[in-house]
């Protein structure tokens, strides 16, 4: 599955708890962001100094030492992914015998109408490239989100997840969403040879991700936010954050100067 090839970072998670009895272990969770938007509820104003920090420490420089200092910042300020999200989960197989994935669902919960008034940081990706997981895209828009591939097709409705005892496997989940503000979660639906029924695996339960608010001028899409960050592949400053008017700015780059 293409994903974008612009700074790709990825953050630890705390790994979910497992039952001792469940057939797929979930041994890794971790998020990853190619300088993605994401958006904060209180107004934010940095100053360039600060501006200067978090744009060479928590993003561009990717180091091991800053990956939990980024964590930390993000959390103390609630911010929320915006628009597409994803993580990366390695499981491992927990049973003596060959088990199947035979579904992966998304499961919204808490969804509200997404929120202007805060502080965006917009940064969209720019290039493409190749990810060697398997790679399952989800549209939180879709009445019932499944798992698609990367033709647009129900992935397990021709296909399954098999694992050996001991063996692992690591599937990109990438969630997209233009309309909602949700949390979500994934469940497992696994098969084990000689079981009745199949038994549902959680892998997470503290994903949220967050839709652009919109206003009443189209021309002016980011007017909903008080401050607004411009990065990623509309920066022109090589991805860096830079600061924006949010009512003036409409993606034009000459209208990123100050307020």
């Amino acid at each position: 599955m293409a994903v974008g090839a612009a700074a790709v970072v990825a953050w630890q998670l705390r790994p979910p708890a497992d039952s001792d009895d469940d057939p797929v272990s979930v041994d890794d969770v971790a998020r990853v962001e190619q300088a993605g938007s994401f958006v904060l509820p209180q107004r934010l104003d940095l100053t360039p100094g600060r501006l200067d920090e978090i744009n060479h420490d928590k993003f561009w420089q990717g180091g091991a030492g800053h990956k939990a200092t980024f964590s930390s910042w993000f959390a103390k300020h609630k911010a929320v992914w915006a628009e597409d999200s994803a993580i990366n989960v390695t499981l491992s197989g927990a049973s003596d015998k060959i088990v199947r994935i035979t579904g992966i669902d998304l499961e919204k919960r808490d969804c509200r109408s997404p929120a202007g008034g805060g502080t965006l940081f917009y940064a969209p990706v720019g290039g493409s490239g190749e990810d060697e997981n398997i790679g399952l895209l989800f549209d939180m828009d879709a009445p019932q989100p499944t798992a698609q591939d990367e033709d647009g097709q129900d992935y397990f409705a021709r296909r399954t997840i098999t694992l050996k005892p001991g063996e692992a496997e690591t599937v990109s989940l990438f969630v997209r969403t233009r309309r909602q503000n949700c949390a979500y979660s994934y469940r497992l639906r696994v098969v084990v040879p000689g079981d009745s029924k199949p038994v549902w695996v959680t892998i997470q339960r503290d994903f949220r991700l967050t839709a652009l608010a919109t206003g009443a001028d189209p021309t002016h899409p980011y007017s909903p936010y008080r401050a607004l960050y411009v990065g990623g592949a509309a920066s022109p400053a090589q991805g860096a954050f830079v600061r924006a008017d949010p009512v003036v700015y409409n993606n034009d780059p000459a209208t990123l100067m100050e307020p």
